[in-house]
């Protein structure tokens, strides 16, 4: 059996729904030997599909945050059971990051002897956005939308604005 560890927007089953084109079951687990951290950046340039419009209906033309993991102690999120097929799909969804194998590194409670697991830990393309655009004085910012699916633990070191997808 595979499994996917999330613990950004992958925590969300209408968010793994809307890749997966199903509903998935998901089950809260946890990650030992990682942390969640505000280190990925997103744009036009990683994700040219996505179009973020702020209050006023202007395009956001700025770099966008999103939660990664870092090594650490432990993070929360869930696991969902995948199929190979799957993997090719939230392989394109998650491009900013890489998959690894973290089998013998998650728990849950109705965790299978035999599975593999996989959680997606940031390109250090997508890490380095975040410093270029800042050095470069372009806007940077968390929308207030992913905020709301992920919590906001850690502490969120940039503004938080709301924008809507479309």
């Amino acid at each position: 059996m595979l499994f996917v560890f999330g613990y950004g927007s992958l925590v969300s089953a209408k968010s793994v729904a809307s890749t997966l084109g199903r509903h998935l079951d998901l089950e809260e687990a946890e990650l030992r030997g990682w942390q969640r951290a505000w280190n990925v950046g997103s744009d036009k340039e990683s994700h040219p599909e996505r179009t973020f419009r702020l209050a006023d209906g202007s395009e956001y033309e700025g770099l966008t945050v999103v939660l990664g993991i870092e090594p650490g102690d432990r993070c929360a999120g869930s696991v969902f059971a995948v199929t190979e097929e799957d993997l090719a799909l939230l392989d394109v969804r998650e491009r900013n990051y890489d998959r690894i194998d973290v089998t013998d590194q998650v728990t849950w409670a109705s965790r299978p002897e035999s599975c593999t697991i996989y959680a997606y830990t940031p390109k250090n393309t997508a890490i380095a956005k975040i410093a270029a655009a800042l050095a470069g004085h372009r806007r940077v910012n968390v929308r207030r939308g992913y905020v709301d699916i992920v919590g906001a633990e850690p502490a969120i070191p940039y503004p938080i604005e709301e924008m809507t997808q479309g």
